[in-house]
């Protein structure tokens, strides 16, 4: 797997810190609904490709979710998308995304998340 890093939040509550460009997003004490996704492109050969997407929390998967994201040079771009609700989280764990791909290469072209302390 491979880390996704981001760029600058278009907003921030006080729920998790960041450092921009960085993958790791450091979470305070609560619950949290995070949305993630990420976007492929094909780069070589004409084959299918599985996205893979996983949520990871100081260490340990808690969401994964997988897709046949591109099937051949026509459709070559694709994604997977996921939603996780993290209980019981003690503030300064680490959440990370991470994605890979198995089959064809491919690029990330997009990726995004949207996290929300709901308690």
């Amino acid at each position: 797997y491979q880390d996704i890093n981001y760029g600058t939040p278009k907003r921030i509550n006080n729920g998790f810190t960041f450092v921009d460009g960085s993958s790791e997003i450091t979470l305070s004490q609560g619950d949290f609904e995070v949305h993630y996704s990420v976007l492929g492109n094909q780069t070589t050969s004409n084959n299918r490709v599985e996205s893979q997407i996983r949520l990871v929390l100081d260490g340990v998967e808690y969401g994964f979710n997988a897709n046949y994201s591109q099937r051949n040079n026509t459709q070559d771009t694709g994604g997977v998308s996921s939603f996780y609700l993290l209980t019981g989280v003690t503030n300064g764990q680490i959440l990370k995304v991470q994605t890979r791909h198995v089959g064809s290469a491919n690029t990330i072209i997009s990726s995004k998340i949207y996290i929300k302390r709901i308690n």
